[in-house]
């Protein structure tokens, strides 16, 4: 086909511009500009028909929020025993933010569930008994003085709870009637359409920031569990210092091994696509806080955009890595004791909470040490506690002192290795030279041998090897 001319641009076009045959390019036969444009004018009225197909006749359930969300979504594929989310919840999106949204300091979800009839009384899984143990120490124990700590501080508290599950439990509407009561004494539950079940604690966690940034406008939003010992007094001086460093995920961050068996209770059946052996810096899940923009970016996601990993804090450090978000280790937020500077406690590193908490929240609340001062004085800053990861981009000094170790002592055992390699080589060469002069003399052989050795350390295994080279070139040549 032969270079072509665009009608429209005048410029030389190559093959998208065709003539019959026989057709001259000058024929009155064929207006090009005519049926150039006839075509434009019909193509733009094509596309502007299907958009309105498309936008009337077809609904589009991600349109509330297209401004916030991807135009489109990779889908991933998740291990059988990761697609437990099956509420219409967990598979709707997330709608715009309201401008009605209440603007808070804080709020703070206290984890719970309920009590099965075989853990009541049990000193680690009654959450009844959590929660009342809770009410009597730093929750507050009425709707007044819930309604008086957000007047006060702008702090939110609840507890955090979805509805019993039919197939986990043999008594599900006596599992709802205990909460209901408790709900109606108090006042302090925020129940999420979800079904509770272990295994579905991240679905339970996302539920819980999507309702927060719903119905509030807040800078921080803290997930803690209710078997530890919270210092509601003192986060609005932590949020202040989170603040001045734009932290958007804080709490005592962590790495660890990465479980590959079910033989072992935390495993990770996705092993294989994190690439290594331990995890990425995540924060421990019995407390951290988001801020108020990263739980509305988050909230905002498509849940098909989103990877489930088996367990809740790994699968949020994971999202807080993939969206950016600027992490704070805070060790205040799991301290093993009451101290100037602690925000939560509980019994680290042996439990993940305090391991007897319907007992020890009391203890901890009748203790002088949990009942210091806010601040150490009035005007003074919250103490800061050490960090382990600081995410600031500098070197690791102690890895660098060991892979620098390690490096000269590689190099060290390279060169002795050459060293070895060219004694050996000059002691062929000897006995070479011997054989081409005829000198069948092993003993000049081995003590030319034996002299070259004397040179190194550790060198009798050389002797030895060359005298017996050179005692057989010398019978050889006999």
């Amino acid at each position: 086909m032969l270079p072509t001319r665009n009608i429209l641009s005048g410029s030389k076009s190559h093959g998208w511009e065709t003539f019959p045959r026989g057709a001259s390019r000058r024929s009155n036969n064929y207006n090009f500009p005519s049926i150039t444009l006839a075509f434009t004018v019909g193509f733009l009225a094509c596309l502007v028909a299907m958009s309105i197909v498309q936008f009337t006749l077809i609904p589009n359930k991600h349109a509330e929020y297209a401004a916030v969300t991807p135009s489109s979504t990779p889908q991933h594929i998740f291990p059988n025993n990761q697609q437990a989310v099956t509420h219409n919840y967990n598979t709707a999106p997330s709608p715009l933010l309201s401008n009605n949204r209440k603007k808070v300091l804080a709020v703070v979800g206290v984890q719970t569930g309920f009590t099965s009839p075989k853990d009541i009384n049990s000193r680690k899984y009654d959450y009844t008994a959590r929660r009342k143990a809770l009410r009597k120490t730093w929750f507050p124990p009425s709707q007044q003085a819930l309604d008086d700590l957000e007047s006060r501080l702008g702090i939110v508290v609840r507890f955090v709870i979805g509805h019993a599950s039919p197939t986990a439990n043999k008594n599900p509407d006596a599992l709802e009637s205990q909460i209901k009561s408790e709900e109606a004494q108090y006042g302090d539950f925020l129940r999420l359409p979800l079904e509770e079940n272990y295994n579905t604690l991240t679905n339970k966690t996302l539920a819980f920031f999507t309702h927060v940034v719903q119905q509030y406008d807040a800078e921080y939003i803290l997930k803690i569990d209710d078997d530890v010992y919270f210092r509601p007094d003192r986060l609005s001086h932590a949020i202040k210092q989170w603040k001045d460093v734009d932290a958007g995920y804080v709490g005592c961050m962590k790495t660890g091994e990465i479980l590959k068996s079910p033989k072992f209770r935390w495993w990770e059946p996705q092993w294989e696509l994190l690439g290594g052996s331990r995890y990425f810096a995540h924060s421990w899940g019995s407390a951290y806080a988001l801020s108020g923009a990263a739980a509305s970016f988050l909230a905002s996601m498509p849940r098909n955009s989103l990877r489930f990993l088996a367990n809740e804090d790994t699968t949020i450090g994971l999202w807080m890595l993939a969206f950016n978000i600027k992490h704070l280790d805070d060790r205040r937020l799991c301290e093993a004791r009451c101290t100037a500077s602690s925000l939560v406690t509980y019994d680290i590193p042996a439990c993940s909470g305090l391991c007897y908490a319907a007992e020890e929240l009391v203890m901890l609340h009748n203790s002088t040490e949990c009942h210091s001062p806010t601040v150490p004085r009035p005007g003074a800053d919250f103490p800061l506690a050490p960090s382990m990861f600081y995410f600031d981009g500098k070197p690791d000094v102690l890895w660098e002192k060991e892979k620098m170790a390690q490096y000269v002592e590689s190099q060290r055992k390279a060169a002795e290795m050459e060293k070895k390699k060219a004694e050996l080589k000059a002691a062929g060469d000897l006995i070479d030279d011997s054989f081409k002069h005829g000198n069948g003399n092993s003993t000049v052989v081995g003590k030319t041998v034996r002299n070259s050795s004397n040179s190194s350390t550790n060198n009798g295994s050389l002797e030895n090897l060359f005298g017996q080279i050179a005692a057989g070139a010398h019978d050889n040549v006999n």
